[in-house]
C-alpha cells in the first residue's frame, strides 16, 4: 500500500485508485489498475451519482511476465 499513489492520466477517477506493478519488471507500467469514478457517473447521469469502481488487466503485460518466468 502506498498512500501517495494517484492517477494523473485519467482524471475521471476521484477516490480510491490502485495499480499493481511487477517486481520482476519495474520497467513495465502497472499490470492492473483502476479505481472509483463516482464523479464521472454524476456528470454523465445529470447530477445523479451512481457509485462505481472499475479496473483493467493488461494481458499483453501479463504475457511478458510469463516470458520472464520461462
Amino acid at each position: 500500500f502506498e498512500a501517495s499513489y494517484g492517477r494523473t492520466s485519467m482524471e475521471y477517477y476521484d477516490g480510491f485508485v490502485f495499480g499493481f506493478y511487477a517486481e520482476a519488471r519495474p520497467d513495465l507500467p502497472p499490470i492492473a489498475s483502476g479505481g472509483r469514478y463516482d464523479a464521472l457517473t454524476r456528470r454523465l447521469g445529470g447530477g445523479e451519482e451512481i457509485p462505481a469502481v472499475g479496473g483493467v488487466l493488461r494481458p499483453d503485460l501479463m504475457l511478458q511476465l510469463e516470458e520472464v518466468r520461462a
